[in-house]
């Protein structure tokens, strides 16, 4: 645990029970893990030596497990991506969403989702199916009140 007072930082190590962190471990040796993996399978990138933000070394951030500032995300966005697509389903956050706006959020997911099979069924020719999938998109405009799709 890490605590700043004053502007100084200090350092305690807890256990996982201490700290309230039942079932950290597996996630801190997962990552751990697939950190050592990645250091060691590519080793040293000179294209890529640091962080322009802090100078943070990919290989000083696999040691430590702790980014530096704001863009040693895009920094180390090529190496960092493929470790967090293992770590959780998706590379791209998307917020948390209130149980109020879950129902409207929902629909307008399905609506990108049959907008993209729509352009793919127009793309490959299967006109018959791109009529369904329009015919569905107006339905989903209809029940929310939305433009055209």
């Amino acid at each position: 645990m890490t605590r700043i007072v004053g502007g100084e930082a200090g350092s305690v190590d807890l256990c996982l029970r201490c700290a309230g962190l039942p079932g950290a471990a597996g996630l801190l040796e997962l990552l751990s893990g697939l950190l050592d993996a990645v250091v060691a399978g590519e080793g040293p990138r000179p294209d890529q030596p640091g962080c322009p933000g802090c100078g943070l070394t990919f290989e000083a951030f696999a040691r430590s497990q702790r980014l530096g500032c704001e863009r040693c995300y895009e920094a180390f966005s090529e190496r960092l991506e493929p470790l967090l697509a293992q770590l959780q389903p998706t590379t791209r956050h998307a917020g948390k969403i209130p149980k109020r706006a879950w129902r409207s959020l929902r629909a307008v997911r399905e609506a990108e989702r049959l907008r993209a099979r729509l352009e793919d069924a127009i793309r490959t020719e299967r006109f018959e199916h791109a009529v369904e999938l329009r015919d569905r998109l107006r339905a989903l405009d209809a029940e929310h009140g939305w433009s055209e799709p």
